[in-house]
């Protein structure tokens, strides 16, 4: 373990070595369309890179495919696994020999020695339902056929101490297909460089299981309380826990986590999502609610912060399980719960472009293209023609209240949208972006990109994380926007709703009631521009007492099984042929965004680009061979590791980098406009106030001194309620003022 003398040692090194190479990526691969056929572990020795660097993130790329027999038509379990040695070594029997009966004296030839390997889980899905992509079922179904692939991407950057040198990577695959069918899968590792987030020192495997009979059994021999002992100060516990057999799959139960006899969270082992699953539809029960996981898709982790309960170097940790008895004996849960210690976050600010959700060809948010003639377009739209969708993640200590998002199309204009909001570490948040001009776009490869900046009006640490970009597909556009929107229902038509919304947000049509297995038109004239359609079956009948989801206007259960009749929904020229057929196996949701008269980046009235936010100056400058951002007018320097008013400071980790207490006062409050402030620092000299209104706009911005009284004067601005956002000495505070003339 570092001392903290060695480890800022190791800081000035790594920055005089590695700086520079930050964000640069390792790829390793692991498996590369390993066939997965038969229950068991598929094992691959890989050689990872060694610790000579350090790496701000790692994610597991993990892809699935159809074997070359084709595809399974089952959902099973997929579990992605880094084997430790353990240095400790067993054997099996090869033969047993009975020299006598009288004493019994048997001599047992032994098998070659091997090595035991403990195995950690990196991640976890479950497989599709791979009837509509096997040729001898009818594939090409649905738009699927035998060469479907999908990536999942985990970030497995926690378990970066196991991840150097020769480890053994297995994929269990817990299914038992027929007839030669399964699924493939390729996994790569991608290694960026950098400083983490958190520097992970120890890893404990807490707990795994495991069979459930009854509670006190489960609780006994699977989840039992634990004493820890923890090395490094902070703590984190992961668990990925899903049900399987008849009652665990479709019994939502809860678990409770408990540290020191001190309750921490509760979560619902339920996922309730399941028909709006991308990957859709399947040949199975797709669209049924399970206990933490649905077909096609990844398992999600619940991850619980340990660390305000780690006392001198140990931690009582206790997962309770609701008390359940298994109406048919017939449930089990595949869990695995990890505790992982580390130093303490190691960046102040650090604010990243997590995904772009829309417009994207993501496999993750997209299901696949329908190639045949009887669908032809999916659930989801890959294309957008309204606003962008982005997702923000603060990896930074400081809670996040600020970031500027830069957008627009590779070839055209920048925009620009100033969010604001409150994440703590970790957290994320999906945010929509204003409408904007998609003119100037390579039309044979549209790119769509985002990059976020200025945390809390600061230098991000670790810029490297800050941009994306995602190639997408062109809405369709219909020359004439007279339409007709046709629902024909099944004899459901209570489930079945549908809204049609312009590009400012106006209902064009609101249509439910109606009447049963017949069609249902509607006739509508558009204008140019774009659209929204969306599309629901709403239907409380699944597992899980009163959960919403949806099966859609024909789903192959109720069809069977006389339960539902079959009905779909299209987009018909007024008075001429069908434009536009979807998928009737649509699950809970339709989202179609289309253009009239005119293609999306040919709008004859665009938004206009507007300019770039102010900020703060940052320049950059290396001194003796280290590169640092410096904000000359606070007088801050920031690394990667550190925020300081020298440089020698920004070298130090985050913790030893806290900065001075700032002190602010604003009197009279309320006022009539005019008003006092003061702020007292050690250090500063001045500071930046952004004065904001009561829905965020900025109507004023002035840079006023430290340690003195300044007067600022709002006189000739509407009474009301501001917000004063002072940046000062590497922190952002507001304060709320009453102004009454």
């Amino acid at each position: 373990m570092y001392t903290r003398q060695t480890l800022s040692l190791f800081l000035i090194l790594f920055f005089h070595l590695g700086f520079a190479a930050s964000g640069d990526i390792t790829t390793v691969v692991s498996h590369d369309s390993t066939e997965l056929t038969w229950y068991g572990s598929y094992s691959e020795t890989t050689s990872f890179p060694n610790q000579s660097k350090e790496y701000q993130q790692i994610l597991m790329d993990f892809t699935l495919g159809c074997s070359s027999g084709g595809c399974s038509h089952w959902d099973y379990t997929v579990q992605i696994q880094i084997g430790q040695p353990t240095g400790r070594f067993d054997s099996t029997i090869a033969q047993l020999d009975t020299i006598s009966q009288n004493p019994l004296q048997i001599d047992t030839v032994w098998n070659a020695p091997f090595e035991i390997i403990e195995w950690f889980e990196l991640g976890r899905m479950i497989t599709p339902y791979g009837n509509y992509m096997d040729y001898a079922w009818g594939g090409n179904s649905h738009g699927f056929d035998e060469t479907w692939k999908k990536t999942w991407t985990y970030d497995v950057t926690m378990m970066e101490p196991l991840l150097h040198g020769d480890k053994p990577v297995r994929v269990f695959f817990s299914g038992w297909p027929q007839q030669g069918r399964g699924f493939s899968a390729k996994v790569d590792f991608r290694f960026i460089e950098g400083v983490p987030a958190k520097r992970v020192r120890n890893i404990q495997k807490a707990y795994s299981g495991g069979a459930y009979n009854n509670s006190a059994q489960f609780e006994s021999d699977v989840v039992p309380p634990k004493n820890l002992d923890i090395e490094a100060p902070f703590a984190d516990l992961r668990m990925i826990v899903t049900g399987h057999k008849q009652d665990g799959e479709f019994t939502p139960i809860k678990y409770q986590v408990n540290a020191n006899s001190t309750f921490l969270r509760e979560e619902l082992l339920w996922r309730d999502d399941c028909s709006e699953n991308p990957l859709s539809p399947q040949g199975g029960t797709w669209i049924y609610n399970r206990a933490n996981w649905c077909p096609g898709d990844a398992v999600e982790e619940h991850w619980f912060d340990l660390s305000d309960y780690v006392q001198n170097g140990s931690l009582a940790l206790d997962v309770d399980f609701d008390a359940y008895t298994p109406p048919n004996g017939e449930a089990s849960y595949t869990i695995s719960g990890y505790v992982f210690e580390y130093q303490k976050i190691q960046r102040l600010y650090d604010v990243v472009l997590d995904r772009i959700v829309t417009p994207s060809i993501d496999s993750e948010l997209k299901t696949i293209s329908s190639t045949n003639s009887t669908f032809n377009f999916d659930r989801y739209a890959a294309t957008i023609c309204k606003n962008p969708m982005v997702r923000i993640k603060n990896m930074g200590n400081k809670t996040l209240n600020y970031c500027q998002i830069e957008y627009g199309v590779i070839g055209g204009f920048s925009f620009y949208y100033e969010w604001q909001g409150s994440l703590e570490f970790g957290e994320s948040e999906e945010v929509e972006l204003p409408i904007m001009d998609w003119s100037g776009l390579d039309t044979n490869n549209p790119v769509f990109f985002a990059e976020v900046s200025f945390p809390n009006q600061l230098v991000d640490q670790f810029q490297h994380n800050n941009r994306k970009e995602s190639s997408f597909e062109l809405p369709q556009v219909f020359a004439d926007g007279d339409l007709t929107l046709r629902l024909r229902t099944n004899n459901q038509p209570q489930e079945n709703s549908y809204t049609l919304i312009d590009d400012e947000g106006n209902v064009i049509l609101d249509e439910q009631n109606f009447s049963g297995s017949s069609n249902n038109d509607k006739t509508v004239t558009l204008q140019n521009g774009c659209y929204k359609l969306e599309v629901l079956d709403t239907d409380n009948f699944f597992f899980g007492g009163g959960d919403i989801g949806g099966d859609g206007l024909s789903y192959w259960v109720n069809t069977q099984n006389n339960l539902e009749t079959a009905g779909f929904f299209e987009i018909r020229q007024t008075g001429g042929g069908r434009l536009l057929y979807f998928d009737p196996d649509f699950g809970h949701k339709i989202t179609y965004e289309f253009m009239v008269g005119e293609a999306l980046h040919q709008q004859s009235n665009p938004p206009l680009p507007g300019s770039e936010p102010e900020h703060a100056d940052v320049e950059e400058v290396t001194i003796n061979g280290v590169n640092y951002y410096h904000m000359p007018d606070s007088g801050l320097y920031f690394t990667e590791v550190g925020v300081g008013s020298t440089p020698e400071e920004a070298l130090n980790i985050a913790p030893d980098a806290e900065i001075d207490p700032v002190q602010i006062s604003v009197f009279p409050n309320p006022n009539n406009g005019q008003m006092q402030i003061q702020i007292q620092h050690d250090k500063a000299q001045t500071a930046q106030v952004y004065v904001r209104n009561v829905v965020g706009k900025l109507i004023l911005t002035e840079r006023i001194p430290v340690n003195n009284t300044y007067t600022l004067n709002l006189n000739g601005k509407a009474s009301g309620i501001y917000f004063l956002q002072f940046e000062v000495a590497g922190e952002v505070i507001t304060r709320k003022v009453s102004v009454a003339h």
